[in-house]
């Protein structure tokens, strides 16, 4: 698994905010968590598309670091939706993303509310900061859904 650069700083300096709900997920944790995700996810992919998983409480961003590496070791393609209230873990996240290379969208926010303050797209290395307002609406058209397609969509974005 690719290594965690921010999990270690954020617990021994107690930067975890209670409050928030924080809690790092054990490795083991994310292990299991990825590989059923990524199983589940390649059931729906539509053929041409790049598999495409959403953690709606990323933190430091370890369950993007397992999917990546998940991901590279079995040459599928893909992109890691990330969403954290706590904009230390936002920039942990975005700076795992583009240390790594990761294909990803870093979102700070409440996803719980889809109330939205900053959104960055990380790719090849290279981030750029996307519109909060097409991301609000997205996720705005998606919660309304209550069947249908729902995936997410990069056309606006990338």
């Amino acid at each position: 698994m690719l290594q965690d650069l921010y999990s270690e700083e954020m617990t021994s300096n107690k930067k975890l905010e209670k409050n928030k709900g924080q809690v790092l997920t054990p490795p083991e944790i994310v292990d299991y968590m990825v590989e059923e995700s990524v199983k589940a996810s390649l059931e729906n992919k539509k053929e041409g598309e790049p598999l495409q998983i959403l953690d709606p409480a990323s933190g430091t961003g370890r369950f993007m670091l397992g999917v990546a590496d998940y991901c590279w070791k079995n040459k599928i393609d893909f992109l890691m939706w990330n969403i954290d209230i706590d904009e230390k873990m936002f920039d942990a996240c975005r700076n795992h993303a583009k240390h790594y290379k990761i294909p990803a969208i870093v979102i700070l926010g409440d996803a719980l509310l889809n109330r939205f303050e900053k959104a960055v797209a990380c790719k090849d290395g290279v981030e750029q900061e996307l519109n909060v307002k097409e991301i609000t609406e997205m996720f705005e058209a998606l919660t309304a859904k209550s069947k249908g397609n729902n995936s997410l969509s990069q056309s606006k974005l990338f």
